[in-house]
């Protein structure tokens, strides 16, 4: 079935990874197998001190079969890829911090505070730059140095015909003193 059948999870997980706007996931207790593959999907993690991380397929005899390996290892790399999927050994929050699974941890007492707080900040953020932002890093990801300097110079020739950059550069350089050359 996982051979022939290319839709179903993994296709919402690929749309997520592909819409220009941020997914936020937020973990409170025990993420694992399935939970954990749409979580590597998301752009930021969040987790609280007592989140925990595992993919127990492997004590069933199978790998994470939608997409989880492959996401796990562009995310983390293959040294943490082999504790969690080949060593079947979980990963508590500080642990999924230091692997690079989670971006920040926040204590269980104000951890729905933090999560909303970030959420805020990211919506205050300029739209059009996440999007380009989202694209740009995906795309950078996955080509060599010289190619990923042409995606940003391409993002930000675009950007920056932006009419918020343009007020915002005003001010900028009205608040230096306008000289020329700063």
């Amino acid at each position: 079935n996982h051979r022939l059948n290319l839709n179903g999870m993994q296709q919402l997980w690929d749309e997520m990874e592909h819409i220009e706007k941020p997914f936020v996931v937020a973990h409170h207790a025990m993420c694992v197998g399935g939970g954990l593959e749409l979580s590597l999907s998301c752009d930021f993690r969040l987790a609280a001190h007592s989140a925990g991380y595992a993919f127990p397929e492997g004590k069933m005899g199978v790998l994470p079969a939608s997409s989880g390996v492959s996401r796990l290892v562009r995310l983390c790399g293959p040294h943490w890829a082999r504790w969690l999927i080949m060593a079947n050994k979980p990963a508590d929050a500080q642990m999924a911090l230091t692997m690079g699974l989670v971006h920040q941890v926040f204590p269980d007492e104000s951890f729905e505070a933090e999560v909303i707080d970030f959420c805020r900040h990211l919506a205050g953020q300029n739209g059009e730059q996440m999007g380009a932002a989202k694209v740009a890093i995906e795309l950078c990801a996955e080509v060599g140095r010289d190619s990923a300097r042409h995606i940003e110079r391409m993002a930000n020739s675009a950007l920056m015909l932006n009419s918020e950059y343009l007020a915002n550069i005003d001010k900028y350089i009205s608040g230096v003193g306008g000289k020329k050359g700063d």
